[in-house]
């Protein structure tokens, strides 16, 4: 998915493609906006999760490529907050879920050099109903709601601690 970023001068590409093969993972890509074309700014900023190992199936996902709402760019610091999720899986489902996480990355975007991963606020996995992915920003602190849980963490640009955590009764990690 595509989004406009200061005032459509750049561009913000999530989209599930990697540079691997047989790999899994989600690209985030800076683009300025010209008046003939897009030109990237950057390399793009890989999550990638390696292909099968040990015959387990890892997938990455972030909502953001399908849903709007799930992004979220800060113009003032210029951060980029996204929600990803890594979900290993084997035929018969029998991982440790060690490798599992769902939670929001963190991006400081630079026109100039791009964009780089800063931090993550890792969410409790949740497989029952759940809330849709979404962040905010109140007095400087990071609020970010997914799964059955929302997090409170000081400062979205250190991501310094958590403040406090909300669980519904359906979630577990």
């Amino acid at each position: 998915s595509l989004h406009p970023i200061e005032d459509g001068k750049y561009i913000v590409s999530i989209d599930n493609t990697v540079s691997k093969v047989n790999a899994s993972g989600i690209t985030v890509s800076l683009f300025q906006a010209t008046n003939e074309s897009l030109k990237q700014v950057g390399k793009p900023s890989e999550v990638i999760i390696a292909g099968q190992v040990n015959g387990y199936l890892p997938l990455v996902s972030s909502d953001a490529t399908w849903d709007f709402h799930a992004f979220r760019y800060l113009s003032q610091s210029r951060k980029l907050i996204i929600p990803v999720t890594v979900y290993e899986y084997s035929y018969y489902n029998l991982t440790d879920g060690s490798d599992n996480f769902q939670g929001f990355y963190v991006y400081d975007v630079d026109p100039v050099k791009g964009i780089k991963f800063i931090g993550n606020v890792t969410h409790a996995n949740t497989y029952c109903y759940y809330f849709p992915s979404r962040s905010m920003v109140f007095n400087g602190d990071l609020i970010t709601v997914m799964g059955g849980t929302i997090k409170r963490t000081s400062s979205v640009n250190t991501l310094s601690n958590l403040k406090w955590e909300l669980e519904s009764n359906c979630a577990y990690s």
